[in-house]
């Protein structure tokens, strides 16, 4: 018998009973439909009016099978092929599973998503979707048996191959029995259910094949995964994520940091200034400091940064510059310099100087001979186009270490016989991400930030940033802040406004 005569359209109707609607007649039309044919969807689905009907069974016939085969803790699913089902509808309403249904017609996916706008309607062939991946199940009911009607078998075995791609497991359920469904699995390993579908008619049956992604591994991946391997049972000790009081790396490290800047902002009114690296990410993220941070960071345009230093050493409150060294006294910093709370060593202020390149930085490098631009080929270039001043980049001179001890030394990277110059890798601005300043509140504090932070940190930091912490004072723990379980930690260190 044809397998087309097979094919059951189910159709929802108002009492809520399924009922077998198609007919010989039916039956010659399914038989001469261009299945393959996008304008065929698009005629079919204009002149029903996006009405809703499921092929061949309802989310209750596949309901147990699909979810057996779905992934633990399984999120996304991609319901492909989905037409004017309410499949989708249905399986997100009850499982909570975030579905995206996608179909070539755009016909259906304007109807559907007139009729059910809160959920996720999108316009794809499913034959060539490489827009979609990551998914932990991709389901199709009816699409491979509509492509299997078709001459060329070849669209039959792209669907399979797309959808065992853009997902963990794929579940497809079809009218179609083994011996005219496996041929567009090629070599995978399918595992076949029957399901049984009562209509009015009598009983009828729907196969659902299931396809699990397999991992293929050559050598080289499995001397990696037994190293991993290894790594993780070495790392089983790795101390937890701390409670939300623990996270300073010593106690009164937030307070302290929060009365640094304080004072900063006070004795740089009218500099060029913005909050810088960490910081900036802690004021952009959690709307004040971070509080596993050791300092404060502070970005100052090089033309304000020894007006800066004059007046940090004018009496202040808490700000303190004891020459150019670190917190321990050693020889520091060619990024700028460091300012300290002058009653508390707990926590101290980085200065990260910009200043201004007609290049981005490539790498950052610890060597005089090293990056290429300190050659003369580079230099040459940069005396090109020193006029094209289009960066804001933070130089360090990796020969002394010193680059703020002489005001001079901030041009020298455009002078022939100066001193080798690197710049901090990633880390810097387009002149339009930084100019021109904006000014927001943390905690009672008027602040400044570039016009663009987000450029510079999701460079220096990963485009994950906004969402994933790195809390490398307690064993280099690594959490997604979506998880409701780390809520705590987008909070803003507590701090006490009130201290003088």
């Amino acid at each position: 018998m044809d397998p087309v005569a097979l094919a059951c359209e189910l159709k929802k109707r108002r009492a809520g009973r399924l009922e077998v609607v198609w007919t010989l007649e039916d039956v010659e039309k399914l038989k001469q439909a261009r299945y393959g044919e996008v304008a065929y969807w698009e005629e079919r689905y204009h002149a029903s009016k996006g009405s809703e009907f499921d092929w061949l069974c309802d989310w209750g016939t596949v309901k147990e099978t699909v979810m057996r085969a779905a992934p633990k803790k399984t999120r996304r699913v991609l319901h492909v092929g989905c037409g004017t089902s309410v499949l989708g509808v249905e399986m997100a309403r009850e499982t909570g599973w975030e579905v995206v249904n996608a179909d070539a017609s755009s016909e259906a996916i304007v109807a559907m998503r007139e009729a059910w706008p809160e959920n996720s309607w999108e316009a794809s062939d499913a034959t060539a979707m490489p827009e979609f991946r990551g998914f932990d199940l991709v389901l199709d009911k009816g699409t491979l048996d509509a492509l299997a009607c078709n001459a060329d078998k070849g669209k039959g075995k792209q669907l399979v191959a797309e959808c065992c791609r853009a997902g963990r497991v794929f579940a497809c359920v079809s009218f179609g029995q083994p011996e005219t469904r496996l041929f567009f699995f090629g070599n995978r390993d399918v595992a076949t259910h029957k399901l049984p579908v009562a209509t009015t008619s009598g009983t009828t049956y729907v196969y659902v094949y299931v396809v699990r992604r397999r991992l293929r591994l050559s050598f080289f991946g499995i001397f990696v995964f037994i190293i991993a391997g290894w790594l993780a049972v070495r790392d089983d000790d790795a101390p937890p994520i701390p409670a939300e009081a623990s996270l300073e790396p010593r106690p009164g490290t937030a307070q302290c940091n929060y009365e640094v800047l304080r004072d900063f902002s006070r004795v740089a009114t009218h500099l060029e200034w913005t909050l810088g690296a960490g910081t900036l990410l802690g004021a952009m993220r959690a709307g004040g400091l971070l509080a596993w941070e050791r300092d404060v960071d502070v970005y100052v345009i090089a033309g304000d940064a020894f007006e800066l230093l004059r007046r940090v050493q004018r009496k202040n409150e808490v700000l303190e510059f004891r020459g150019m060294v670190d917190a321990e006294g050693r020889p520091c910093c060619g990024f700028g310099f460091k300012l300290f709370h002058r009653f508390d060593s707990a926590c101290e202020l980085d200065v990260l100087v910009l200043a201004n390149a007609s290049y981005a930085p490539w790498v950052h490098a610890e060597t005089p001979l090293w990056p290429p631009w300190g050659l003369p080929a580079a230099k040459i270039a940069d005396n090109i186009f020193r006029d094209d001043s289009s960066f804001l980049v933070i130089p360090e001179d990796v020969w002394t270490k010193q680059l703020c001890a002489d005001r001079s030394r901030w041009g020298e990277a455009n002078v022939w016989n100066g001193p080798r110059v690197s710049y901090f890798h990633q880390e810097y601005f387009r002149a339009t991400e930084f100019f021109p300043i904006r000014e927001m509140q943390i905690y009672d504090l008027r602040v400044n930030i570039p016009n663009d932070p987000w450029a510079s940190l999701n460079r220096t930091y990963g485009k994950e940033c906004s969402y994933v912490a790195r809390l490398d004072e307690h064993g280099g723990a690594r959490v997604d802040l979506r998880d409701p379980r780390y809520a705590y930690l987008r909070r803003p260190a507590p701090v006490n406004t009130a201290s003088t």
